[in-house]
């Protein structure tokens, strides 16, 4: 973004499942997180971090092994939690919170229907997530989600990095 000749960093097999390839950065820019199959599995994805500056990719565990898709792989805010979403089956989908870089994963909700994306808010205290076209917010902890009800047909939403704006894609299919 500064400038420079960019820099390769690794190649992305994107498998059978359209949300396998997304990519995020950790608070302090050192690593990318992303979604993807493995080498020789196309038809399941998994998390693995890459190293900005050697490299060196490591493969995070699943956080259930009930998982066929793992994607949308988000960082807290102040880089200590782990979230990311777990497609079981079409159309059956839960969202897992797991302490980082090592820990144990907690179910934080179980959804019907696809996940169209995952962000944290500002203080790390609850996600937003799409689900089938509708934004809701759930606290990290755990809880009810809130349904978020001025947003219609939302895939992928992101929250500024100064906290106070949301922004999401309308798709109508």
């Amino acid at each position: 973004a500064v400038g420079g000749p960019e820099r390769k960093l690794t190649d992305l097999v994107i498998g059978h499942y359209i949300y396998q390839g997304a990519i995020t950065w950790s608070p302090d820019g050192k690593f990318l997180l992303y979604a993807g199959p493995s080498e020789n599995e196309r038809t399941r994805s998994h998390v693995s971090l890459l190293n900005v500056e050697t490299l060196e990719t490591k493969r995070l565990p699943d956080p259930s092994e009930n998982c066929q898709f793992i994607t949308f792989p988000v960082l807290s805010p102040d880089g200590r939690t782990l979230a990311e979403a777990c497609q079981l089956s079409f159309g059956l989908s839960s969202i897992y919170v797991t302490p980082f870089p090592n820990g144990k994963s907690r179910l934080l909700i179980q959804n019907k229907g696809d996940l169209g994306g995952l962000t944290w808010s500002k203080d790390g205290r609850c996600l937003i997530y799409a689900l089938n076209g509708e934004l809701w917010r759930i606290a990290a902890s755990g809880g009810t989600p809130e349904r978020l009800w001025f947003a219609q047909d939302a895939q992928g939403p992101v929250i500024s990095p100064t906290g106070n704006r949301l922004a999401y894609m309308r798709s109508v299919f």
